[in-house]
């Protein structure tokens, strides 16, 4: 190589360094300035509660969006908390999740998306699937019928309908 062509890589080598390091300080600085996690390291048996988020977690929720580079997530959120500090968010009507990038925290965002399937009622048997399956049901009932009957229950006649199983 030439050596304009290594000044150059090196300049540029040089302020991406620069720029990540100033990505990293202000990202200090915001965990400082809300009283977050400054030097927070969860302890061995750190306590983690998986909530809707409130007013009062709004500021945490902009702190890990700006760590992560992207929007807060918007409407009813669920947040991991662990030892009283917002590690991950994941807005409840969908969306990515958002997390503290310094910290370890897959099985928080996993915590999240199991805790949103069941409020959403798409826990294991009740996913998509199973709400096709029901709208089928529906769609399927002849115009005015009754919907299907209970095992062991009389017949009503006019009530036959198509019962997919």
């Amino acid at each position: 190589m030439n050596t304009e062509m290594n000044i150059q890589i090196a300049q540029d080598h040089n302020l991406q360094l620069r720029s990540e390091a100033g990505r990293h300080a202000a990202a200090a600085r915001l965990r400082s300035a809300d009283g977050g996690d400054r030097g927070f390291a969860p302890s061995e048996h750190a306590e983690t509660i998986i909530r809707l988020a409130t007013q009062a977690d709004a500021r945490a929720l902009g702190r890990l969006a700006q760590l992560e580079g992207v929007d807060a997530p918007i409407g009813r959120v669920l947040v991991a908390e662990t030892d009283g500090v917002v590690l991950a968010a994941l807005g409840v009507s969908g969306g990515n999740a958002i997390a503290d990038p310094f910290h370890p925290t897959a099985s928080l965002v996993s915590q999240l998306a199991e805790a949103r399937a069941s409020l959403r009622g798409e826990s294991e048997g009740r996913g998509r699937f199973a709400r096709v399956r029901a709208g089928l049901r529906r769609m399927c009932r002849p115009a005015g019928s009754a919907p299907r009957r209970r095992a062991g229950a009389p017949a009503v006649p006019g009530s036959e309908s198509l019962l997919i199983p």
